[in-house]
């Protein structure tokens, strides 16, 4: 299976899947991938939601088992935290 492959499959998977759950209707446009990796037979995506910026999708292809996962994640907190407040060194006593 190719990024590509992968990729359609993963957004066509959540189309199905969310007009189940959310009852709202998806096309491929609405998902955007935002991070891909692959290791030996396996692939995994982050792909984010364009329709409601609250929820993100994470899939994992398992090869071994040839079986995708879904996790669906909604966003809980956004922190912004400013480089004054970066902290770049290792206290070993905490």
């Amino acid at each position: 299976m190719t990024s590509y492959e992968f990729e359609v499959i993963c957004k066509n998977t959540l189309i199905n899947h969310l007009k189940l759950i959310y009852n709202e209707d998806f096309t491929i446009k609405d998902l955007y991938l935002v991070w891909y990796a692959k290791e030996l037979q396996n692939h995994k995506c982050t792909i984010c939601d364009l329709k409601d910026n609250s929820r993100y999708y994470e899939c994992t292809y398992n090869g071994d088992k040839d079986e995708l996962y879904v996790d669906i994640y909604d966003k809980q907190y956004n922190i912004i935290i400013g480089s004054k407040d970066f902290k770049t060194s290792v206290d070993v006593t905490e």
